[in-house]
Parts: structure tokens; sequence; C-alpha cells
């Protein structure tokens, strides 16, 4: 047996900052991909073909409410809203659009688009109603300009207080960053930073998460990063990480705790001018200075194709993950812990596979980036109740504050520590809560932390009976997930071969694997055969032999030993037992008789009469005859005196019966008187004899010729009787009519009797 458990397991915990607000993505080619259940899944398609800026909303249950490409508007049922079309956005805008909620209607959203390029419709707004067309939403007011001297680039970030909105864009004319607080009284003239550097029309730019910094990726021209101040608005130290030629930018994203920074980037190959490396980097230590700042370049990704921005867009996402677009790909690649720096950041191109049918371009939708500020995440202990938590504070979180919702462990259930460790004191479900003070304002982010401490056992090697069913039980509990060596995903297996097993255990969430194996090796069963049901010889014995060495054996009388003595009739059963393996067998006995033969033992015979000499048999299915005369038959024939055998025989042996035949009286003889008196002599009236008589017939008659008797069989007589009354005594006429064996002609004898009383 071996053990291989994997002791703590990452989970990555989003906040309560209007972080559903962000669960559904539309973009691309009619991709959808939703983050309510917690992991990013693609289950339906858009009516949306974008292949750059895209923005989507959802309630703060998570439910999609409607989404944009900056020239039309879709509800969730992906139709085209009323009022719907031509907006002032444009589909070949990198960030087309920005959906915004009023602040205190809970039914109004901002929608603000971007033109392309120096296209004149610049910076405007349209007004979405939810409460309109059944709850569909439809466009009430749409296209009023805010600037006509912006170009595809817009963001939006949370004021300090947390109430309000930036929304945040720069002028193409000398690249002013123009920043709009939206408020409960409505959209605010625009906060001017003076131009800090050139504005580039194309590439995305981002507000970091906690409000703190902006990130400019200027397509051919420059990587930008700027700090911003969340409560003025205002934009400042300018540090230039990235230039052109060298390589252009397209899209940028901080991390979720402000700290990291990401951008897509590609190179022309020159003079190869038709073949463009491609990559995504990230840059850590954004505090310090630019060449500290450049020190930390740590590549991702890379990949050579015949077009630039085959890495586009970067989007941080509701699970705290950062997902990357692919230029006509069905795949997002994904960098699974942001916040960490370095290769630590745990970078896959095998990010989530969206819906067929569907597939992403160059952009991804935009957010309010406060969406997806930053928590904690937290490792739970496979086999105790010690969990470690860690949050990577932002740049203007003054202090924290936890609280583990675990009473009983006194004291030790609030922490002021970044990433404290608690020791849970018992299994449960508790919500823990994380406070961060800021400036003007405190955060809380809550989650419920599963303590579910589990072990994985299969038990020892185990050697199992030949051909038998051993069932694996990990013995983890209810709610895990476990994956064995045959990709089986089921609570048990059942084992029925030799061989190494082993299983993988896990909670539901992927969290706290653990792995054990165990060698089941076979053992021989018992060999048990006592035949087939069987025929017993009377006053024979069957020997039913179960013999296995070593074995121990239970007879249906609970006798003991390895061959028992069947001595009659009847259903036999044993049961065998070989070091733990079992088999039985049953038997039905019945008996079988030696034949049985009845035959007279002397008879008479007249001369050229032919016998038939047919005993009486028992017993004898199948048997085989043999007579004394040769015959193998039944029966035989026979036409002399003499003494006949016949040997009767089956499998249980022989029995015989003999016949002697003699001459026999063959002339009829009548009686000339009877004297039916009851005194047992002479009481009837019939002929004697006549041993070769075939067919007979005797008729009495009174002195009137009347006839008194008939019969036709020679052993039956006249008892002196008419209707039960005895005649007087008197001389009565009889006559026969006889044939004989071997004389075919009717022959016909009379004479009279005398009946005396």
């Amino acid at each position: 047996m071996q053990k291989k458990p994997l002791f703590f397991c990452l989970l990555f915990i989003t906040g309560v900052l209007s972080a559903q607000r962000a669960d559904n993505w539309v973009f691309g080619q009619r991709a959808v991909l939703s983050f309510t259940s917690g992991q990013p899944a693609s289950t339906q398609l858009s009516s949306m073909y974008q292949s750059e800026g895209s923005t989507s909303i959802s309630d703060e249950n998570g439910q999609l409410l409607f989404y944009s490409d900056g020239v039309s508007v879709w509800s969730s049922d992906h139709t085209l809203m009323p009022n719907g079309t031509g907006l002032f956005g444009h589909a070949s805008s990198t960030q087309s659009g920005m959906i915004v909620p009023f602040q205190n209607d809970s039914n109004r959203y901002y929608l603000f688009t971007t033109d392309y390029q120096w296209g004149t419709n610049g910076l405007c707004y349209s007004v979405v109603n939810m409460s309109l067309n059944n709850g569909k939403g439809d466009v009430e007011s749409k296209n009023t300009q805010l600037t006509p001297f912006v170009r595809e680039k817009i963001t939006s970030v949370n004021h300090c207080n947390g109430k309000e909105t930036w929304v945040i864009t720069r002028d193409y004319r000398n690249g002013d960053f123009l920043a709009f607080l939206v408020t409960a009284a409505g959209i605010q003239a625009p906060v001017i930073t003076a131009s800090l550097s050139t504005a580039s029309v194309l590439g995305y730019l981002k507000a970091s998460p906690d409000g703190t910094r902006i990130a400019d990726a200027k397509l051919l021209s420059s990587l930008e990063l700027f700090d911003f101040n969340p409560v003025t608005g205002l934009v400042s130290n300018k540090k230039t990480i990235m230039t052109y030629p060298t390589l252009f930018n397209y899209g940028v994203e901080f991390s979720p705790d402000s700290k990291n920074l990401y951008t897509t980037c590609s190179k022309d190959n020159f003079p190869y001018n038709s073949e463009f490396s491609n990559y995504i980097f990230q840059f850590s230590k954004l505090d310090s200075a630019v060449p500290v700042i450049q020190s930390t370049l740590t590549r991702l990704d890379s990949a050579i194709s015949f077009s630039y921005s085959v890495f586009s867009a970067l989007q941080l996402a509701p699970d705290g993950k950062i997902y990357v677009s692919i230029i006509n790909s069905t795949i997002l690649s994904v960098i699974n812990n942001p916040n960490q720096a370095g290769t630590a950041c745990q970078y896959s191109r095998s990010g989530p596979q969206l819906m067929t049918g569907s597939y992403s371009r160059y952009g991804l939708p935009d957010f309010n980036q406060s969406y997806v500020k930053g928590s904690f995440r937290y490792d739970t202990a496979c086999f105790s109740n010690q969990v470690k938590f860690y949050y990577s504070r932002a740049n203007d979180v003054q202090s924290v504050k936890w609280d583990f919702d675990d009473p009983a462990s006194g004291a030790g259930n609030t922490s002021t520590l970044d990433s404290p460790q608690h020791i849970f004191s018992a299994p449960g479900v508790f919500t823990v809560k994380l406070i961060t003070y800021l400036p003007c304002r405190n955060d809380t982010f809550t989650k419920k932390v599963t303590i579910d401490p589990f072990t994985v056992d299969l038990g020892p090697d185990k050697a199992i009976c030949a051909d038998s069913l051993f069932l694996l039980d990990p013995q983890a509990g209810a709610g895990k997930q476990y994956k064995w060596q045959d990709n089986s995903s089921l609570p048990t297996l059942s084992s029925t071969v030799p061989g190494l097993y082993w299983v993988e255990v896990s909670r539901t969430d992927g969290s706290c694997k653990t792995r054990d194996s165990i060698l089941i090796s076979s053992k021989p069963n018992p060999l048990v055969n006592l035949g087939r049901d069987s025929l017993l010889c009377e006053n024979n014995t069957l020997a039913l032999d179960a013999t296995n060495p070593g074995a121990t054996y239970n007879w249906q009388d609970n006798s003991t030993t390895p061959v028992f003595t069947v001595s009659k009739a009847g259903r036999y059963f044993v049961n065998v037992n070989l070091n733990g393996c079992r088999d039985s067998d049953t038997i039905v006995v019945n008996t079988k008789y030696l034949p049985r033969v009845f035959m007279v033992t002397e008879a008479g015979i007249c001369p050229g009469m032919d016998i038939q000499l047919t005993p009486v048999y028992r017993y004898n299915d199948n048997a085989q005859y043999l007579w004394s005369n040769g015959s193998n038959e039944p029966s035989t024939m026979a036409q002399t005196t003499g003494d006949y055998r016949v040997d009767v025989s089956n499998d249980c042996g022989t029995t015989s019966a003999s016949i002697r035949l003699y001459n026999g009286a063959c002339q009829l003889y009548v009686p000339t008187a009877f004297t039916p008196n009851g005194d047992g002599r002479n009481d009837f009236f019939k002929a004697e004899y006549g041993e070769n008589v075939i067919k007979f017939h005797l008729e009495v008659f009174n002195r009137w010729g009347q006839r008194v008797f008939s019969s036709y069989e020679l052993s039956k007589g006249w008892d002196g009787r008419i209707n039960g009354i005895l005649q007087p005594a008197g001389v009565f006429a009889w006559k026969i009519t006889y044939t004989l064996y071997n004389e075919l002609s009717v022959k016909i004898m009379k004479g009279t009797t005398t009946l005396i009383n």
C-alpha cells in the first residue's frame, strides 16, 4: 500500500464587490463564457459576430442582462433590443464599449461607446432600461456625445468611496487623459490630465483593480504605466517600460492585487516582413524604477505566425485568473495564479473550451476593473482542520482584519496578519470574512470555507479468490470526487483480476488530492465436482469425492469428511473452504432397481400348438432379454414341451424366471351330472381340459328347448340356477361349439347332463 497525500490544496476566493457583474462574457464570434458556477463554462452561443471590443453586464446574482459590440445591443436571450442598433461605437474599435450601472437606479445602465481610428463620433453614451420590453431591456436614449476626440480606448474603475465610477479614456489629438466620474447625479465633466505622452489609437487601456494604476498598450508606440488617483481622477508618474519598434503591444491587464502587469505584443521579424513573433509577457515590482521593472520581464508564451497579435486581449475574471484571447481559436489561454511573479503565475494554453460554433478573435469583454478586485485564497489541510489564508495587499490597503466565524477558537478567531493560519475547532462550514481598510472606505470579502478532513485507505495488499469480486473502498466519505487507475469516477471499484489498483480522491472543487494503492493477488479456488446427477443400483453405494488438500468440508448432514458415501436416493451437497475460498456442488441420486420378472412355473401344451410366453416385468426400462431358446425379445414362442428360461439384465444386474411346458389335456371332457348343493364338489356344469381350444361356446337347454345358460369361456360353468332360482332335478341338454388351435374348422359336441339336487 502506497500513500501519496498532497497535503495542501489551492483555492482562489473572490470578493463581494459586485464580482457577479462580470460573471458572463460575450465576445468574438458568438462566444459566451460563464463564471456563475465558479468555473468557466461555455454552453450557449450569442448573436454577436465581433472582431475586437465588446462589453457585457450581469445582475448581482450573476445572471446575464445584455451585451454590446458598441454598435448593437442584445438582450440575455440573444435578441436585439428595441432601438438597439446604430450606436456610435465601431466593430473595429479596440475597446468599443463599457457598461456602468446607474448608482441609485437598479434598472438603468450607461453604455459608453468609442469610435475607431480618427472617427468623429468619439465617446458617447446610451441608456439601457431593463424595466422595459417585459424585463428584457430597451435602449431608451442613445448616442449622447461626451467628446468627439477619443480613440478606441476605455476603462473604468471605482472611485475611492466605492460608490461612484471613473470612466477613463484618452484624447487622440494630444494624448490627454479624460476621467469622467459617474455619480448619482449623472456623468460629471471630465477630469483632464494633460498629455504625459502621445496617444496611440489602437491597443488596450486598463485601470488596476485597486484603482491606483493605469496601463496603456499603444500599438506601434509603447507600453506605458501610470499612477491614478481614485479620489481626484488625475493621472501621473508615467513609466515607459516597453517601446516600439522592438515590440508593439495590444493587450494589457493587471493581476488581482494590482502588483503584476501582463501584456501581449508582437515583433516584425525583419527582413521577413510577412512573419511575426508573438509573445505574452509579465512585469512585476511595479513600484520600482523603470530599469527594475524591465528586469522582471518574464516570457510566458511565444508563437510564430503570418500576422501580428496572435495573442490579443487579456482580461481578469471573477475567478481571479487572467484569460487570453487567441485569434480564431476555440480555446482561451489562462494565467492561473496571476498574483505570483515569474513562472509561478502558472500560465497555460489549455484554458476553457468554447462551445462548438464559436471562437475568439482579438477582443475580450471590458468591465469595471473593480468588479474583479483581488481578494484572498486559502489552502485547506487534507487530514486536519488547519487552513492557511493568503492575501496580497493592494497598494491602497492600509490594514486588514480576519474573522474566521469560529468562536470556539477563542482569541484565535480573528487576525490582523495579511496571510494568517487558523486551526478550526471542528469540521463544518464557516463564513470567513476579510475586511480591508482603505483611506476612504472599507472593503469586505466573505467566502464559505468547508472544513472536511479525510483520509484515503484501500487497506493492506490482499490475496483474493480467483474469479471473485473484491470491493475497493477508499473510505473517504461523502462529497468527494474519485479517479481510479482505469479512469472510473465511482466512489468504489470492484476488483476482478489481480493487479495494482490506485485511487486519487479529492474534494468536489478539486482540492486535497490524496492517493492510495493496493496490490491484489489471486489465490486458487477449490475444485468441487460431485459429478452429474446419478442412478444408484439397489443395495449398492456411491462415493462422493470433494477432496482438496488443506480444505475443510461441510456436507448436507454436517459431516466434515472429504468423501461421503451414499447408500440411498436423495439430494446431496457439499461446501468446501480452501483458505477462505469457497466452492460447492450438489448432486441428486435416484435408486435404480434390478429388473423384476414374473411367470407361471408350468403350463400344458398340446401337439401342434404355439404358445407365446409373455412374462410380467417391472423395472425393465432399457433392459436386455435372453431366452433359453436364444430369443432377445421380451416374449417368445414355444412349440414343444420342456423348460424355458428368460434372463433380464440392466446396469444393476440380472434376474431370471422359468416355465416348464408339459403335455396338456387336449380332449374336451363334459360331465354327465352335477350337484349344485354348495358342498364344493361338482357344483357347476362345465367343460374341462381342452387346452388347445381357442374358441369356445357352451349352451344349456331345458326339456322345452329353452336356453338356460350360455358361456364363451371354457373356465365358466352353469350353477343350475335360472334368474337366481335353483332348478329342480332333471335332465338338461347341452351344445358346445369350438375351434382348436391347429384346426380352424368349427366343431360341435352335444349331450345331456343330469342336475341332481
